[in-house]
C-alpha cells in the first residue's frame, strides 16, 4: 500500500515536471489542485477498499457505505468508457474530455453536501461560517477552473499527454471534494470525528511524517470529548429549565 501511494505521487510529479508553463492560473492549478489530488484520491481508494472489505473501523465502514453507490457508479462508467474506446476502430482523441467529465458532477455533489453542513448543529452549535465559506471558495475555484481547462482541451491548447494529465487531475479533485464534503457532513450528523485507522497505520509506516496524522487522531479525540461535554452541559441546562417551569 505504501509503495503504491509513493508510485502514484512520483508518476504525477514526473509527468507534471515535463509540462511547459501555460500561464499563472494553470501553474497555480497544477501546484495547488493537480498532483496533490492524485495522492489524496489514492488514500481515499485505500480507505474505501478497506471499508468495503470490512477491514476498516465500523465508523468508517458506515461512512463509506453512505457514498459507496456514487463511487461505484463513477467506476462503472469509467470502465465502460475504457471498454468502448478499446473496441471502436477510431483512434482515441485526447481533445475529448470524457475522463474529466466523469468528475464534474462530483463537484456539484460537494456543493450540496457543504450546504447541508451549514444547516447542521453539533451540541447545539453551527459550524463557523468562515469554514463553510472557505470550503465553498475552494470548490468554486476547482469547479470554474476545471471548465476553463476543459475549454483549453477542446481548443487543442494542450498536447495529448498534457490533456490526459489535466483530465485525471480534474477527476481526482472532484472525487476528493465529493468524499471530504460528505465526510464532513457525516461527522456533523454523528457529532463525532474519527481518523481512519487504516490511514493512521499507513502514515505510521513513513518515518518522516512528523506524526501529523497521529496528531490529527489526537485532535479528533479531543474534539469528541469537547462535544460530549457540551452535550452533557446542554442536557443539564435543559433539565434545570424544565424543573424551574414546574415550580
Amino acid at each position: 500500500m505504501k509503495y503504491i501511494f509513493i508510485t502514484v505521487i512520483a508518476i504525477s510529479m514526473l509527468w507534471e515536471w515535463g509540462m511547459h508553463s501555460e500561464g499563472m492560473f494553470l501553474w497555480i492549478y497544477r501546484i495547488g489542485l493537480g498532483g496533490v489530488m492524485w495522492g489524496s484520491v489514492t488514500l481515499i481508494a485505500f480507505d474505501f477498499y478497506a471499508a468495503v472489505m470490512k477491514k476498516n473501523s465500523p465508523f468508517m465502514q458506515e461512512f463509506y457505505e453512505a457514498i459507496k453507490k456514487d463511487l461505484f457508479v463513477c467506476l462503472i462508467v469509467g470502465l465502460s468508457f475504457v471498454a468502448f474506446f478499446s473496441i471502436i476502430p477510431i483512434k482515441y482523441n485526447f481533445t475529448n474530455f470524457d475522463v474529466a467529465g466523469l468528475g464534474i458532477s462530483f463537484f456539484v455533489y460537494g456543493f450540496f453536501a457543504l450546504i447541508e453542513c451549514g444547516k447542521l448543529r453539533v451540541a447545539g452549535h453551527f459550524l463557523p461560517k468562515r469554514i463553510i465559506l472557505a470550503m465553498f471558495a475552494l470548490i468554486l475555484f476547482s469547479y470554474i477552473g476545471s471548465f476553463y481547462i476543459l475549454g483549453q482541451i477542446v481548443l487543442n491548447k494542450f498536447s495529448p499527454m498534457q490533456s490526459l494529465w489535466y483530465q485525471i487531475s480534474i477527476l481526482c479533485s472532484a472525487i476528493f471534494i465529493f468524499t471530504e464534503s460528505n465526510r464532513m457532513r457525516f461527522f456533523l450528523e454523528k457529532e463525532r470525528v474519527e481518523v481512519s485507522p487504516v490511514l493512521l497505520e499507513l502514515f505510521a509506516s513513513f518515518k518522516k511524517t512528523n506524526g501529523l496524522y497521529q496528531q490529527a487522531a489526537l485532535a479528533s479525540e479531543q474534539w469528541n470529548a469537547h462535544v460530549k461535554k457540551l452535550k452533557i452541559e446542554a442536557r443539564t441546562k435543559k433539565k434545570n429549565e424544565q424543573r424551574k417551569r414546574k415550580r
